[in-house]
């Protein structure tokens, strides 16, 4: 299911219905049931209760193990929201980094810039020769601060357990831009997306970050933000031929 068509379908039950319904497991258990194809799915509807107990790798194998239908779709984001952004990334950028990278489907649109690509995410992305793909916690970047001119995250940020530890971290490594983008949506108990954090205005978005002069706006069911840092990029090590790893904090 295409992005742009579960956010009308998340909007409407979202705005339209009761919260007494909306919210209700007799209402939710068949969209549940339909998202994880008859699996899980009480786990699944249970998740919000028992997430903040797991331990880091009982958490990532919660994830890997909860499959869904959104598990084959190429990209979370929808095609406008991903041209909000490219026509913003400065042109004078040497690299970007992916935070949450997925598959990356994000990298390799950006495979045509004059710039160099990373992708960071608990599971070690599939690079496929466009970027360097890297493993390790959202929450705990391994990178010096100001390390990447541009940092992105796309669709991450609602599933973290500490959101502000993950947000400072993107502000720490990021020297230019910082580029987020998030599911518009209200906070309910019971949501087949597995989302821990909810972001319900552009304002309340932009309201979280600190870094810089910024801007944030809705676009077809996602809110999308961009902030503009002044701090002068460190040297990446790139050779000619290849891109080198970004330099890891001591």
């Amino acid at each position: 299911m295409k992005r742009e068509i579960s956010n009308r379908i998340r909007n409407f039950i979202d705005e339209r219905l009761p919260p007494s319904i909306r919210d209700s497991r007799t209402f939710n258990y068949p969209m549940f049931w339909y998202w994880f194809e008859g699996q899980h799915v009480r786990e699944a509807m249970a998740f919000k209760e028992f997430a903040f107990d797991l331990d880091d790798r009982e958490f990532r194998e919660f994830y890997e193990r909860i499959q869904c239908r959104a598990s084959r779709r190429p990209t979370d984001c929808n095609e406008a929201s991903l041209q909000w952004v490219m026509q913003r990334v400065d042109e004078s950028a040497r690299s970007l980094m992916d935070i949450g990278c997925g598959r990356g489907y994000w990298l390799n649109r950006c495979r045509f810039l004059d710039i160099s690509l990373f992708g960071y995410d608990m599971y070690l992305p599939q690079a496929n020769g466009n970027f360097v793909g890297i493993q390790g916690d959202v929450e705990r970047l391994p990178f010096a601060d100001d390390a990447f001119d541009v940092v992105t995250c796309f669709h991450t940020l609602e599933h973290c357990r500490r959101l502000p530890m993950a947000i400072a971290e993107l502000e720490r490594i990021t020297a230019k831009q910082l580029f987020v983008i998030v599911p518009k949506q209200r906070y309910y108990h019971h949501t087949p997306d597995l989302h821990l954090q909810f972001f319900y205005s552009p304002r309340y978005l932009q309201s979280l970050f600190s870094n810089g002069s910024s801007e944030a706006c809705e676009v077809e069911g996602d809110l999308v933000f961009s902030a503009t840092c002044d701090t002068p990029v460190e040297e990446i090590d790139l050779t000619a031929e290849e891109h080198s790893a970004p330099k890891i904090a001591s």
